[in-house]
């Protein structure tokens, strides 16, 4: 049957020179690509199609298979400066295995740029946010102006306490709370301001481990706010504040004991090296080292601070390795006591200072870990 096929049509061939010659011919790789639009003098028209071929045979084919455009022959190098002045988008396949894709014409010269985002410039529209300071006293403005709706001052106030609470900057909260729970507002979505600050007063409190004064204020609350949705949290702070003073007057005894037998050890150590006509500086540097020590582990920070820098002053020279690594404990403990005390300029520089006489000896006290974990905006 092919071989019948095949005589036909070369039979037809000879009588249709044309034919002839496209069967003889190689196939052309052709590759179609519609050109959007076509201005008078040579370029493409909307929906004209471009041919890439290897003669003017296909440029003819070309022009009679597209009924609404004209077809002409393009180079490789031209078809290459074409797409650099155009846009193009993903390119689709035709059924025969010809490529085509579907591009933007643009101006000779032009340079095709992305589109314009929303976003562009909305960083330089941000206005920088004010500090925490000075937010507050816009809102204590606010709060304390009586021209104002007793709404918007209620709401004002709310939000200076809830900004303290959520900074942790327990004594501004405390010093604002005092304040708002003397002032007559308003209930704002629910919460009357002077409920709320009067139980954020215990709440700071509680963080300055102030326990006398949470003990104090928890009975306040449940008098004044009967009613309150608050009373059972307060009375829970209350309960624990009393295990809590508990427990540090334990430890706080304890301390006192474990320090007095120090006392009384290095008293016993020097009387017998000196009698021996020796001297008693080994006994009384670990005294000292004591003295630093014992309150700043069990954190009693006030009580551990003075010890700590007097140990410094007095030993600042080590002999051997194991007083080397007393000092530069007590270095670390002092940086931690102040801490403890809020005092974080302070630590920060003594830190500074630390790290850059000995970096090496830095790292078995653990200062520096506990100094970068202060927030940036800790309130002292």
């Amino acid at each position: 049957m092919s071989t019948v096929l095949t005589a036909l049509l070369v039979a037809v061939g000879l009588a249709l020179p044309g034919v002839a010659v496209f069967l003889r011919r190689p196939t052309a790789k052709v590759e179609s690509v519609i050109v959007p639009g076509e201005p008078v003098g040579g370029a493409a028209r909307p929906g004209a199609t471009v041919v890439v071929g290897d003669s003017r045979r296909d440029q003819a084919s070309a022009n009679a298979a597209s009924p609404r455009g004209t077809a002409r022959s393009v180079e490789p190098s031209s078809l290459m400066e074409t797409e650099a002045r155009q846009e193009s988008v993903p390119s689709r396949v035709s059924s025969t295995g010809a490529t085509s894709r579907r591009v933007e014409a643009l101006p000779v010269g032009a340079v095709a740029r992305p589109s314009p985002s929303p976003l562009d410039g909305a960083l330089t529209r941000v206005e920088p946010r004010p500090s925490p300071s000075v937010q507050s006293e816009r809102l204590r403005a606010v709060m304390e102006d009586t021209t104002r709706p007793p709404e918007e001052r209620s709401e004002a106030a709310l939000t200076l306490l809830d900004a303290h609470a959520n900074r942790e900057r327990w004594r501004s909260l405390g010093r604002d709370a005092e304040r708002i729970s003397q002032l007559d507002l308003p209930r704002h979505l629910q919460r009357l301001p002077a409920e709320q600050a009067a139980w954020l007063r215990i709440h700071a409190a509680r963080n300055l481990e102030q326990w006398d004064t949470v003990l104090g204020l928890g009975p306040t609350f449940r008098q004044t706010y009967p009613d309150s949705a608050l009373v059972p949290a307060v009375d829970a702070i209350v309960r624990s504040t009393l295990t809590l003073r508990a427990d540090a007057e334990d430890g706080h005894r304890m301390m006192q004991e474990e320090l007095r037998a120090e006392e009384d050890r290095a008293t016993r150590d020097v009387t017998r090296l000196e009698g021996l006509g020796q001297p008693g500086t080994e006994a009384r540097r670990r005294l000292d080292y004591q003295r630093c020590r014992l309150p700043a582990e069990k954190r009693f920070h006030a009580e551990a601070l003075a010890p700590c820098r007097a140990f410094l002053v007095n030993w600042p020279v080590a002999n051997t390795p194991a007083e080397l690594g007393e000092y530069r404990d007590v270095r670390g403990l002092e940086i931690k006591a102040l801490v403890g005390l809020r005092r974080y300029t302070q630590a920060r520089a003594l830190l500074a200072a630390f790290l850059a006489s000995d970096p090496e000896g830095e790292p078995r006290t653990r200062a520096r870990a506990v100094v970068q974990g202060l927030p940036a905006d800790a309130e002292e």
